[in-house]
């Protein structure tokens, strides 16, 4: 497996990246969840729009 090279696109900042259930791994960056990486199929799904407009817990 080949490490993508993500530093230039995070500007220098750490994505984080946080297991959900078995072998699923949730990727974010600052308070934006990314995509769902499989790590048994090695598949990255992508989440549709991360920067989209978010419900506040308040409303």
């Amino acid at each position: 497996m080949r490490a993508l090279p993500l530093r230039r696109a995070f500007a220098g900042q750490r994505p984080g990246i946080t297991e959900v259930d078995d072998g699923i791994w949730v990727a974010s960056f600052i308070h934006y969840d990314l995509g769902y990486i499989d790590l048994e199929s090695r598949n990255l799904q992508p989440i549709d729009n991360p920067f989209g407009t978010r419900v506040s817990p308040m409303s």
